[in-house]
């Protein structure tokens, strides 16, 4: 594999998969990032198992492949580097020669085989999503995930997609709150709950809103991505809250819902569980 890319496409890629990279890892090879090598990209790719994440950067690929190097350590060096064309290039028993400017390094890697599969997901189960109105339903419910590990199914926040409305429901057995806002384009009905480290990601991913940056949801499965960057996560088996009827929610303003808000939440989880 050979392949030239510009230095700083090349870092804010890095910066992106970096935070999905555990900094312990019971299998070595989690603790890399997979490089890609194709036509005109250079596709990142990290996982720790539950959640991954990919992006693609332009790139002039000179011989196409893919090898894996450790992701801290490939981080710091191109943090350093000066904005200027980096290439590189797989030697002999996975080694990777990296170039840039007048730097010169030599990284240990591994082979691509032993990776984990990240899954890809077909354009037509896409939808588009507004980036300002995701970032303000997931702030709206994100707060009341379960941090209680032993509780799994209540470690994240479930997306329901009905036609062109979408709901987001997070809860922690106490308190319930529910976000639901109308599409510009509709999708197939789904539903899964989202780990919370692929919502924190996501909401990264989605920022502040400001630049109109438009995100997609996969319609798929509970797959939260834009195409690039893309983070993919596992959907967290079983239901929701089994005590639904204890439970309460609070509205965008942090106020106890009113009644009739109160029981259609409970009427979602119960019809998802």
């Amino acid at each position: 594999m050979e392949v030239h890319v510009d230095r700083d496409g090349f870092l804010r890629g890095l910066q992106m998969v970096s935070n999905i990279v555990e900094p312990r890892q019971t299998l070595p090879i989690l603790a890399n990032v997979l490089l890609e090598a194709r036509e005109e990209a250079l596709r990142l790719t990290a996982t720790d198992l539950e959640v991954g994440a990919r992006v693609s950067v332009p790139a002039r690929t000179i011989d196409a492949g893919a090898v894996t190097i450790s992701a801290r350590k490939l981080l710091e060096i191109v943090k350093e580097l000066p904005a200027a064309p980096l290439s590189l290039k797989v030697q002999e028993n996975a080694w990777v020669g990296l170039r840039c400017g007048g730097a010169s390094y030599k990284l240990v890697g591994l082979g691509p085989e032993d990776f984990p599969a990240v899954g890809e997901g077909a354009a037509a189960s896409w939808i588009t999503v507004d980036g300002k109105l995701l970032r303000d339903m997931l702030a709206q419910t994100t707060f009341a995930i379960s941090h209680d590990e032993s509780r799994y199914a209540l470690n994240g926040v479930l997306f329901a997609l009905h036609d062109r409305e979408l709901r987001l429901v997070a809860t922690d057995g106490h308190r319930l709150a529910l976000a639901v806002r109308s599409l510009v384009t509709g999708g197939a009905s789904v539903s899964g709950i989202v780990p919370r480290k692929a919502v924190q990601e996501i909401a990264r991913i989605v920022g502040s809103g400001e630049d109109g940056h438009l995100p997609e949801l996969r319609a798929g499965g509970a797959e939260g991505a834009p195409p690039s960057p893309a983070p993919v996560a596992r959907r967290v088996g079983g239901g929701v809250a089994p005590r639904v009827g204890a439970v309460r929610g609070a509205d965008e303003a942090g106020e106890v819902l009113p009644r009739a808000r109160r029981a259609e939440a409970q009427r979602l989880q119960s019809g998802l569980r």
